[in-house]
């Protein structure tokens, strides 16, 4: 049964669930002799008819739902949404109950025998028997065919199996099997693993996670586990008394009579030599309790590993679906806990930045938020919610300051006057209310105008009110212009839509209907006059509309996810996102004009670059849909609302997490280098100067040059000097970083001019160097030559371990490990089936890296040369890897663009990055930064780009204020 666990564990990790475990579907065969069972009938697409018998069943459309004596109470819904993994663990829960108790939880016949509806419902709502009561009710009946049959001798064997079973059922695997078939799946085991991990706890005596862990259960599983420990404790302190009795008789005896004492110092020893065999009985005990407390910490921590890799692998499956939430929930069960090993490697910070968002600051509010304004002087956010009301909110602090009930169960649109004293409101079937900011005063209401949307000139004091009805607008609906804080009615715009938006200079007016009507436009009227200026053709069913700060520009966002830009000079517009069915249901420009923040139906906030029409950033965090984006007047924060009920602010600059740097010289002899302290990147300019560029800046552009300086190899550990190769001249040359001045040059002893390759220690003692067949070792500081190889096929590339005693090298299809200092090769092994471009050390020494064209990488023992894992995955030939920095991870890059993370522990993929270039990948750049938190890759051309992550401190700390704003009321 744990193997059919781990089968299915298996496939969720592949992304299926497999909704049909029943016995029929899981064959027993042998492999080598041993029995191995094998789950089957993954191809459920291709059952189209059914009946309701014991068979799978299907629906009157032909959806498969499952087998009803083993289907989930969710499955049992029949309607197709919102199955998950845990369905699967509910069917091995049957499983194990009928492997158990004999039957189902649910009498297969008596299922059948009550139609869809009763079936469905006793799944869903009958809680099952326990399969100890089920085999006690079993007792029973048998008890009363012996009285009945007569055949004592059957019935008492009957009834004495039945015992048995019942004492093995009785306790832990009650718990197991129930806690599968809990009807909150929630309650479930997570995974297949976990429910396995459970019945190998209950194997091996330990305390199991189904069952509440009293003390006195721990007692009994701690005894049946270490019951030679206890008999061993008891035996010492039984000798232990019996020496101070026979002592203490000895020394009465010694007083009595002095020929005795012989006799009594004999038997003293012997007792001594007694004590002592037992004591080393007890210790031999002691050190295999230990032994077993290992074991089972090591399989434990094994155990771990493995979930890891596979939720780290589900996450990036939930970021890929935009499940940002779900993602976070996988990677939130591995923060510090005591006792537990730190699995979190680049991949986890990397996977936890994308799914948690980059806000800067978080506003929690009751309701969903469905529309926030800011007032002019930025101090102050007003936001519509579900719950209501209408609050006022400190922008720097989220303090309420004011909050008005607006009696609508939806507000859903807010706006502040021309000089922030009066608020605007509108809700679902209510009046349009007007409000003093300053004491909550109600100034006027609109009664005539209800279900409305509400927008304030930003420079004249004038509304204009949108109608139509509901969310979804109204054929014909009309706009009104109305007098602040008068509440007089100005002028009626026929037929304009629901909803409308100012111009920045308040002379224009933008109208639109957000139904689901035809032949529907956005209209420009003269915001004084009313006069129609122009018509927008084609733009129906509008959700969101902003005029761009000069005017020239307007935006639209629509229900079917389109984002156009219009020129309002010649009216000619561009369609920057094609409709996807996902909301643009809010847009907003910066006030400088520069980028166009969208909220969308994906949890998203999407950043697009004005001038070059491009999206540049996708703003991560929301856990529902995004209604509302806004930045304040002063474009210092991008402000969003949310369904999740959430205000959150963002950096406004994108893009944050990828830096690009132009200008490097990729080629196969020098690439850009980190400084120890990460903060300075070394890199070779065309022209033959050397750049230092400061990383801590955010566009990387304050940088040091060092003319013709050559090409880099490493800093000093202080990142105070730099040594960098000159092969015109063949010497090493010793650079000042601050000063830029050239401290020393050393020749290297020897001939060549032509390297393809380089590799230097950690330290910088030691400098390799390669070309087509030949490998040359220098001492860094006297240039003097320590080895040199000739090799008769083409070197693809080398590596120097971190202490300088070997060189590894690829050939052909070969890898070698040469011992520097002994002058001799260590091993060699084909290694791939192909060329291979790059080998790695691992940090601690112990392992080596390779990659190939064959699209595989392969880890090898550094002692011996063994194989230690084949690495799969990629769908083109690899070109680089490398270990992080803490040799929990090894990152992978591909022909396609793609870079994979392994981790170290369980050899297995736990995330990737596509690089998102498809154009020529001449070099081959690949680098973490020595704190680990940066990665850099060559991107194309002569491109540079970097994915930078915050430290496991730095996450730790922003997860715990997260947590104590959200507690805030």
């Amino acid at each position: 049964f744990i193997k059919v666990c781990h089968a299915i564990q298996h496939a969720h990790q592949k992304g299926i669930i497999h909704r049909d475990i029943k016995p029929s579907n899981i064959l027993v065969t042998l492999h080598d002799g041993v029995p191995v069972p094998k789950v089957i009938d993954f191809g459920i697409a291709k059952a189209t008819e059914g009946r309701l018998t014991d068979n799978t069943v299907y629906t009157q459309l032909h959806q498969f739902i499952g087998t009803p004596a083993y289907m989930s109470p969710e499955q049992a819904e029949m309607s197709g949404l919102d199955i998950d993994t845990r369905s699967d663990i509910y069917s091995l829960g049957v499983l194990l109950y009928e492997l158990l108790a004999g039957s189902t939880p649910f009498d297969a016949k008596e299922l059948m025998s009550l139609g869809i509806d009763a079936m469905r419902k006793t799944i869903r709502e009958k809680e099952p028997v326990r399969p100890s009561t089920r085999l006690t009710q079993a007792l029973v009946a048998a008890e009363v065919t012996r009285r009945t049959s007569g055949s004592a001798e059957e019935s008492a064997s009957s009834r004495r199996r039945l015992q048995e079973q019942l004492h093995q059922l009785k306790g832990d695997l009650d718990w197991i099997v129930m806690k599968c078939l809990e009807k909150d799946r929630t309650r479930r085991y997570e995974t297949a693993n976990g429910l396995a991990a459970d019945i190998t706890r209950h194997l091996t005596n330990e305390p199991v996670v189904a069952r509440p862990a009293s003390a006195a259960y721990r007692f009994q599983k701690a005894f049946r586990r270490n019951k030679l420990v206890f008999i061993a404790a008891a035996t010492i302190t039984g000798v232990l008394l019996l020496g101070i009795i026979a002592s203490t008789w000895q020394s009465i005896r010694a007083t009595i009579a002095q020929r005795e004492t012989e006799a009594a110092r004999h038997g003293e020893r012997q007792q001594r030599v007694e004590a002592q065999a037992a004591q080393k009985t007890a210790e031999t005990e002691r050190q295999r309790a230990e032994a077993n407390a290992e074991k089972a910490t090591t399989a434990a921590m094994k155990s771990r590993r493995s979930e890891y890799a596979a939720d780290l692998f589900a996450a990036t499956a939930e970021i890929e679906k935009g499940k940002y939430g779900g993602a976070r929930k996988f990677l939130r069960e591995y923060f510090p806990r005591e006792g537990l090993e730190e699995l979190r490697g680049f991949e986890w910070r990397y996977l936890w930045q994308v799914s948690a968002g980059q806000q800067l600051n978080i506003y929690p509010l009751n309701g969903q938020v469905l529309d926030m304004a800011w007032s002019p002087d930025g101090e102050i956010i007003a936001t519509g919610s579900s719950d209501r009301t209408v609050k006022l909110l400190r922008a720097a602090t989220g303090e309420v300051i004011r909050m008005f009930t607006n009696n609508a169960d939806w507000n859903f649109s807010v706006a502040f006057s021309q000089d922030g004293t009066g608020l605007a409101t509108a809700g679902s079937y209510t009046p349009v209310r007007f409000w003093d900011v300053r004491d909550g005063r109600l100034i006027f209401e609109l009664t005539n105008l209800v279900s409305a949307r509400v927008a304030c000139s930003p420079v004249g004091p004038l509304m204009a009110v949108g109608t139509g009805g509901d969310f979804w607008g109204q054929s014909g609906s009309n706009v009104y212009l109305v007098g602040l804080p008068s509440g007089k009615e100005i002028r009626t715009l026929t037929n304009a839509g629901d909803r409308a938006v100012f111009s920045r200079d308040g002379k224009r007016l933008a109208t639109a209907n957000g139904g689901h009507f035809p032949k529907q436009s956005v209209v420009l009227w003269d915001a004084q006059s009313g006069q129609k200026l122009q018509s927008l053709p084609n733009q129906r069913q509008v959700l969101g509309m902003a005029f761009s700060p000069d005017g020239n520009s307007l935006a639209i966002g629509t229900r079917l996810g389109e984002l156009t830009l219009w020129d309002l000079r010649n009216f000619n517009h561009e369609t920057l996102r094609q409709a996807t069915g996902d909301y643009a249901r809010s847009v907003a420009f910066s006030p400088d004009g520069r980028w166009l923040a969208v909220a969308m139906m994906t949890q998203e906030v999407e950043i697009w670059d004005v001038e070059s029409r491009h999206l540049v950033e996708r703003l991560h965090g929301h856990s529902w849909e995004v209604n509302a984006v806004a930045y304040s007047p002063d474009g210092s924060k991008l402000s969003s609302a949310s369904r999740d009920g959430t205000i959150r602010f963002w950096n406004p600059s994108p893009p944050t997490v990828q830096k690009l740097l132009p200008q490097v010289r990729f080629s196969a002899k020098g690439f850009p280098i980190f400084s120890p302290d990460s903060r300075w990147l070394a890199a070779p300019i065309k022209n033959g100067d050397l750049h230092i560029v400061d990383t801590t800046m955010a566009d990387w552009s304050t940088r040091t040059v060092l003319p013709k300086a050559g090409l880099p190899q490493i800093f000093s550990r202080d990142g105070s000097t730099l040594l960098s190769l000159v092969s015109e001249t063949r010497t090493l040359h010793r650079w000042n970083v601050a000063s830029k001045a050239l401290l020393s040059t050393t020749r290297l002893e020897t001939t060549n001019l032509n390297w393809l390759y380089s590799s230097a220690t950690p330290d910088g003692n030691f400098l390799a160097l390669a070309d087509l067949r030949l490998v040359e070792v220098f001492e860094t500081r006297t240039g003097r030559r320590v080895e040199r190889l000739q090799q008769p096929g083409y070197i693809d590339s080398i590596d120097l371990s971190p202490d300088g005693r070997f060189l590894a090298f690829t050939t052909d299809e070969r890898c070698i490990l040469h011992d520097i200092a002994a002058h001799r090769p260590v091993w060699a092994v084909k290694a791939h089936r192909d060329r291979i471009p790059q080998v790695r050390f691992s940090p601690d020494q112990k392992m080596i890296a390779t990659v190939s064209w064959d699209s595989n990488a392969r880890l090898w023992d550094t002692a011996t040369g063994k194989e230690l894992a084949l690495l799969t995955g990629h769908r083109a030939g690899l070109l680089n890897c490398l270990f992080s920095p803490d040799g929990r991870t090894l990152a992978t890059k591909s022909d396609d663009h793609t870079i994979k993370f392994w981790n170290i522990a369980t050899f297995r993929e736990v995330g990737s990055i596509q690089m998102g270039y498809t154009g020529d990948v001449a070099g081959s750049f690949f680098a973490f930064s020595p704190d680990g938190q940066t990665l850099t890759a060559h991107e194309s051309g002569d491109g540079l780009r970097s994915w930078h992550v915050p430290s496991l401190a730095e996450i730790d700390a922003a997860e715990a204020k997260e947590k104590a704003e959200i507690k805030q009321p």
